[in-house]
């Protein structure tokens, strides 16, 4: 189980309210698939057929290099698709 607490800027993740330590991305994406399997593959799925690579250099090519420089388009660029091949890998997985 996660502790989900919320601060004025967003919300923080632990998975005990003593833990100062944050979950990993992967380890999230696991405990949902486990404990909310149909929302998981539902949202997964989704995720899956509309975020390409296309489609995320569009939405980076709208925003000038005065206020996203190429090197940052192309870090958000692999980060994106970092996180949709590691969404893939948790959703083809069985669960355990």
């Amino acid at each position: 189980m996660f502790h989900v607490q919320s601060l004025n800027w967003g919300l923080i993740i632990r998975r005990t309210v003593f833990e100062k330590k944050q979950p990993t991305h992967l380890m999230v994406l696991n405990y949902i698939k486990e404990h909310y399997d149909l929302i998981f593959r539902t949202f997964s799925e989704k995720i899956l057929t509309q975020i390409k690579e296309n489609k995320i250099c569009d939405c980076l090519n709208k925003y000038s290099v005065e206020e996203l420089s190429d090197n940052k388009k192309i870090l958000i660029k692999r980060y994106l698709l970092e996180k949709c091949k590691m969404l893939e890998r948790v959703y083809l997985e069985r669960v355990k």
